[in-house]
């Protein structure tokens, strides 16, 4: 790695990716991570850091673009930390993460497994079921910025049904309405940390307001904003965390207007969900997981079924 040096321009072809999506270069022997570099592409790459077993780089010149390779559709993307792949169409998404998979087995766990092609989504997109919001300290709502913990503010999510976006907005129109204070984890000062919205099916919602205390103010007109945004709304709850820290939720809720559960249907089941119960995230792809569970399991009705580990 002693030859790299920062702001070197080298020209490469891109192999594949990491884990994070970057493009994965070799050079000599050494590892680059070229972000938003695609599968099979040789480009101009400027170094800029090096470190002990790799290097990261940036795209200078791109000298034939992949067919892969695609637009990214998302406003935020490259400031909000949700997607990594969205420069890359769909097909070749899946084929980074088997890949990834892959490597995790044979190269880091020394398997000798071949990883099979990946049922993709129907529509990978608004596919969350759950959507949990990060607020800033100066009260903005949306996701953190990769590696950081800083709110980058976003109208509208590609991965979020609406109504999740629409109750997050509201709950941020109140803050500004009623001078709200955000939660600022620099001082532990402040009252709003999070908003947790569930959807279900049916497109009905739960929204959760994750503070730093016991109440706030203006409770009925948060569940009137609440309401107005999102009539399919059945409970607006609130979440008590005053503690330091990574984790969202904490240990007590207290229903500010209607009820504390959604009910969903997966697989045939219907499912009641408080704000803190596990559930898969993507409900479609989820049911095409179990269904091919018990395609491989081939039950003939004769056995006994034990759910032993859902988490």
């Amino acid at each position: 790695m002693e030859y790299l040096k920062n702001g070197q321009i080298h020209t490469a072809l891109t192999e594949g990716y990491s884990s994070e999506g970057y493009g994965v270069v070799r050079l000599d022997g050494a590892v680059v991570f070229v972000p938003r570099a695609v599968r099979g592409e040789r480009i101009d790459l400027r170094i800029t850091r090096v470190m002990k077993t790799h290097a990261l780089g940036e795209i200078v010149k791109i000298h034939t673009p992949s067919p892969e390779r695609a637009v990214p559709d998302c406003p935020y993307y490259g400031r909000c930390g949700g997607c990594d792949f969205r420069h890359l169409s769909y097909a070749e998404e899946l084929r980074a993460k088997r890949q990834r998979v892959q490597d995790a087995l044979s190269r880091i766990g020394g398997a000798d497994v071949q990883v099979e092609e990946i049922l993709g989504a129907k529509n990978p997109e608004h596919y969350r079921n759950k959507c949990q919001y990060p607020v800033g300290p100066r009260g903005e709502i949306g996701f953190f910025q990769a590696r950081t913990h800083q709110v980058v503010p976003v109208d509208r999510c590609l991965l979020q049904p609406e109504v999740c976006d629409r109750t997050a907005h509201a709950v941020g129109s109140w803050m500004k309405r009623y001078k709200i204070p955000a939660y600022d984890e620099a001082t532990g000062r402040g009252l709003v940390r999070h908003v947790y919205v569930r959807a279900n099916r049916k497109g009905e919602s739960l929204c959760c307001v994750v503070v730093n205390g016991r109440k706030v103010p203006r409770e009925a007109e948060l569940a009137a904003l609440v309401l107005a945004a999102a009539p399919k709304t059945l409970g607006v709850v609130l979440n008590v965390n005053t503690k330091k820290g990574n984790v969202i939720l904490g240990d007590q809720y207290r229903t500010l207007w209607g009820q504390d559960f959604l009910m969903d249907t997966l697989c045939g089941l219907e499912f009641k969900l408080s704000v803190p119960s596990f559930y898969q995230v993507n409900r479609d792809q989820a049911e095409v997981l179990y269904g091919k569970a018990l395609e491989f399991a081939a039950l003939t009705g004769e056995e006994t079924a034990l759910d032993l580990y859902c988490g």
